[in-house]
């Protein structure tokens, strides 16, 4: 198993790290909004409602339920990519239900889960496919509030088919950069390590199998 660790990457060493995750079947948008776009949603953020989740494997975790302009505008910066995670995942895809637009605090945490469905109650057992996450802010050392320390994205079992045919297990953690879009499978085990100081913000979307297909 090789873990990469979430010390500071250079624009060459994160290029080549997203091109390794591609590899391993991640799918990255390194720009998928601007600093102006994510440090717009973090204002709507912090002047938006705020509620706890019901789950037990967060701590220190606020949703917020930002303006219908700002779910519509970023709903529709997700329209215009759709069929690139489409071909990716190569099934039809729809939109699971709301956006969650949330923040961790300092101490806040993700427990080590997945977010494959279990539960034959669930309305959407079976469709669930892919789990994705765009980051609004920036793990690194500033004291802004576009800057937090912590609060790594880890992802595990993931697999690299080497020449010889065989496959390796894999965890990577992944820094936090404004902007960036990721999405997986909903099968990987995949964790949030605890926010240091500062804020995380982050927007969270599940994607299922289009009903049409």
């Amino acid at each position: 198993m090789l873990t990469l660790r979430s010390e500071p990457y250079s624009s060459a060493s994160r290029k080549a790290l997203y091109s390794f995750l591609g590899k391993l079947d991640i799918f990255i948008i390194p720009n998928f909004l601007s600093d102006k776009e994510c440090s717009w949603l973090r204002c709507q953020m912090d002047e938006a409602e705020k509620k706890a989740p019901y789950h037990s494997i967060h701590k220190n975790l606020q949703h917020h339920c930002v303006s219908p302009e700002a779910d519509s505008r970023v709903r529709g910066r997700f329209a215009e990519i759709l069929p690139r995670i489409e071909r990716h995942f190569g099934t039809s895809l729809a939109f699971e239900g709301a956006m969650e637009y949330s923040t961790y605090s300092r101490g806040g945490f993700l427990a080590l889960h997945s977010d494959a469905l279990r539960s034959e109650m669930c309305p959407y057992m079976g469709r669930r496919i892919a789990a994705c996450t765009v980051y609004l802010s920036t793990e690194g050392p500033g004291r802004s509030s576009g800057c937090h320390q912590g609060g790594s994205l880890a992802l595990h079992d993931l697999n690299f088919r080497k020449g010889t045919g065989e496959r390796s297990n894999y965890s990577v953690t992944l820094p936090a950069r404004a902007g960036l879009l990721i999405a997986f499978n909903v099968k990987l085990r995949h964790e949030v390590r605890p926010v240091l100081s500062g804020t995380r913000y982050s927007i969270v979307t599940r994607f299922i199998a289009a009903q049409d297909q």
